[in-house]
């Protein structure tokens, strides 16, 4: 019947075994051009920066990005018009841009670049492109703890961080769904963003869990640490070692070269801890047998070192410090834990301690800020 309709020949069972096997690749064809198309669109728009060509980088400014996404978009930030940039790890990530603006005028068009687990090595990553910014006056340079480790102490979230900064033309990471949907809204809207990112007004890890305040266990653990360190808190003095810290030689003083370089005036903003976070420290070191550098005695010669190298460049770099203000580091509701501030106003507080410039911490007044921080800790109840 079908050599008499068709004219071809009858069908075989050979000819419904290649049917089958040209069926997946067709049916698949418009999901891998689809796929395809979005690849492309992510190479045209380029949002992290990291290939020679791309459109020019337009970042939204009115809501955070994820805290997997804006590590890998910091240098696409650096090619935006900011005149005032805070560099850093988590302990400041929650500052916002508008507490800036406040702070230190619209017209410096500020940005956050701190994000969470920030590594010495990337550190340097980031100020090398922060140094390149054509218009830029002023870096807020966060002296947080995670600075004070090994430089080869890093785990893959930085590596991949690096693999970012250091690529301008491989594959560097950027296929992933998030980044091709914020791809294509870069096209169409004009900004790199997603609906779904609109609502983030806070660093994600800020609102993963409740504060510690409203953890009653974590409360009632730290209330015991208090009332049975109070006579070691402040642990055990020893000789300054500057050394011990691979931060300082490594990153921070060819950074501060830099910006003095280009007249760019960079303050170094060291964040108030709550003073219960010294009891911490002194536990955990009685526990695990640590090393006192990992304590109050550890964080002040880190202090020290900083304020030390300051010295070196002039009126053009600032030391802060404001852990003796009372209504910060003595407030533990201001906290979401240890190292975090919670409250918007609190970080809105720090801010503005380093535009008013009246937390500057020098050589000069180092022994009497030391001595009034351990005042504050040895009278602390909770």
């Amino acid at each position: 019947m079908r050599r008499m309709l068709y004219g071809a020949p009858a069908q075989g069972p050979g000819h419904w075994r290649w049917t089958r096997r040209l069926f997946l690749p067709f049916a698949l064809a418009p999901f891998i051009a689809g796929l395809g198309g979005l690849i492309l669109i992510d190479y045209i728009v380029d949002p992290y920066a990291i290939h020679p060509w791309g459109l020019t980088p337009r970042l939204a400014d009115d809501h955070q990005y994820p805290d997997a996404e804006w590590p890998l978009l910091l240098k696409a930030a650096t090619r935006q018009d900011h005149r005032l940039v805070l560099i850093g790890a988590s302990t400041l990530a929650g500052a916002s841009s508008q507490d800036m603006a406040d702070a230190f005028g619209a017209d410096t068009r500020p940005v956050n670049l701190a994000y969470p687990l920030a590594h010495p090595g990337d550190t340097r990553l980031v100020v090398d492109e922060v140094a390149k910014m054509p218009h830029l006056e002023r870096v807020l340079f966060v002296m947080d703890l995670s600075l004070m480790v090994d430089l080869n102490e890093r785990g893959e979230p930085a590596r991949r961080r690096e693999r970012v900064f250091s690529s301008d033309w491989a594959h560097a990471g950027d296929f992933r769904w998030d980044t091709l949907v914020g791809s294509w809204h870069r096209l169409v809207d004009g900004v790199y963003d997603r609906p779904k990112w609109k609502s983030l007004q806070q660093p994600q890890f800020l609102t993963a869990y409740p504060p510690m305040t409203q953890r009653p266990a974590m409360m009632a653990l730290l209330h015991q640490t208090v009332s049975r360190n109070r006579d070691h808190v402040l642990g055990h003095g020893f000789d300054i070692n500057c050394r011990e810290y691979p931060f300082l030689d490594a990153v921070l003083i060819p950074a501060l070269a830099k910006f003095r370089a280009r007249g760019v005036a960079v303050d170094l903003v060291f964040p108030p801890y709550p003073y219960g976070y010294y009891y911490h420290l002194i536990a955990k070191q009685r526990s695990e047998r640590l090393t006192d550098r990992s304590t109050y005695p550890g964080l002040m010669e880190f202090k020290r070192c900083v304020v030390d190298i300051a010295d070196r460049f002039g009126p053009a770099v600032t030391v802060h410090a404001m852990d003796n203000d009372q209504t910060i580091a003595g407030q533990i509701d201001n906290y979401f834990d240890f190292a975090h501030l919670a409250r918007p106003q609190a970080y809105r507080a720090v801010i503005e301690h380093v535009a008013r410039r009246d937390s500057v911490l020098t050589r000069s007044n180092f022994d009497a800020f030391d001595r009034q921080l351990r005042a504050h800790i040895l009278s602390y109840r909770m």
